[in-house]
């Protein structure tokens, strides 16, 4: 069932200055003029048996799933087609009880332009979940695919818990150019590491995801639509060009998803991975994910840069962290790319060894322009 808002027309009049005698009168019997707006679609999902989640598959400027979500398996609430993930990928938890345990019960994505969903809009993910009484260990973690019958994840960001019981969570990211039925993941798990498909039997509540596919219409003008492909690297290092010691690993250690790339210096020759990016009129943010290996924590000996070219204009070219920053675990690195949105510019992401014995490894994930 799809609702429609209706916006009341808009009436236009005719403004007389010194009318008199007929002139008067011919304006006073025109018309009164009226433009009507269209009529804009707040669609509410309904079960795809194809792709065996909900899904909208109209043009809209959102999509809700509304109550097909809620609860987590069949067990477990009035969830129904569980587990409502894309061709049935990832099942559900079966343990625990409804709404005293955790489960996502509510997808929702929006437009924030007020227009209909298309390739270089800011859309926001609206989630609504059931954390339980331990919800400290509850995280939230979100993915994107611009193909929902060949999903290839993407990881958007991971939500912490602020108490039990119904929670409400949003984000906002730039829809990309790709398939016209598009699709988000909420997955909310007890302990675990974030994967678009978290499964494990220590923990019997981190088994639920909940996807919502929506059509998305192809963007329109130079700066419709965003580039960073292949940011997780989970189709290895496909749409990246690569200089220098680099490889995609799928060895674990993926911030996000199952691949990440691998950065590996040698003096003096940089290790760099670069890609063409065509930014959409509303990019405000690159973000990317970074973790540093070092066999040095007494001095510089290597760092990381990252660099963008645009065809005319200022370059922004910084190191943004050294080996004194390797932890065993990610960081997040932001940056304000508004001076370029809409233009197309070239990403490098570049790791140098000043030192010729040393052995440094940069891992880069989950690249991301919002």
């Amino acid at each position: 069932m799809k609702n429609r808002l209706r916006f009341p027309a808009v009436l236009t009049t005719l403004v007389l200055t010194a009318a008199c005698g007929q002139e008067a009168e011919r304006a006073a019997e025109e018309p009164t003029l009226t433009a009507k707006q269209p009529a804009l679609v707040q669609a509410m999902a309904t079960y795809d048996a194809t792709l065996m989640a909900p899904s909208c598959t109209m043009a809209a400027l959102s999509c809700d799933s509304g109550s097909l979500v809620t609860g987590r398996s069949a067990y477990l609430g009035p969830e129904a087609n569980a587990p409502n993930t894309l061709g049935g990928s990832c099942p559900d938890g079966t343990s625990g009880s409804f709404h005293y345990d955790e489960s996502v019960d509510a997808v929702k994505v929006i437009t924030t332009t007020g227009t209909n969903m298309a390739a270089g809009k800011p859309i926001q993910l609206q989630v609504k979940v059931w954390a339980g009484s331990y919800y400290t260990a509850d995280k939230l973690d979100l993915y994107y695919t611009t193909d929902a019958a060949q999903p290839t994840w993407r990881y958007l960001t991971t939500l912490s818990m602020t108490g039990s019981g119904a929670r409400s969570f949003t984000h906002t990211f730039t829809l990309q150019s790709g398939s016209s039925m598009q699709a988000v993941r909420a997955q909310l798990r007890y302990g675990g590491s974030a994967s678009p498909c978290t499964t494990s039997t220590s923990y019997p509540f981190n088994n639920e995801a909940d996807d919502l596919a929506f059509f998305v219409e192809p963007g329109s003008g130079s700066g419709s639509t965003s580039g960073v492909v292949n940011g997780g690297f989970e189709s290895a290092l496909s749409s990246w060009t690569s200089s220098g010691t680099v490889r995609a690993e799928t060895a674990g250690l993926s911030h996000g998803g199952t691949s990440h790339a691998v950065l590996q210096p040698a003096y003096p020759t940089p290790a760099r991975i670069s890609q063409q990016v065509q930014l959409p009129t509303t990019a405000r943010t690159l973000q990317f994910y970074y973790r540093i290996e070092s066999g040095r924590t007494d001095a510089v000996v290597s760092n990381l840069r990252v660099r963008i070219v645009p065809s005319s204009g200022y370059v922004f070219d910084s190191a943004i962290a050294s080996n004194l920053y390797a932890s065993g675990s990610y960081a997040l690195y932001s940056m304000d790319i508004s001076q370029y949105a809409g233009q197309s510019v070239r990403l490098d992401l570049e790791a140098h060894n000043t030192y010729i014995s040393t052995s440094e490894v940069y891992r880069i994930d989950d690249v991301l322009v919002q």
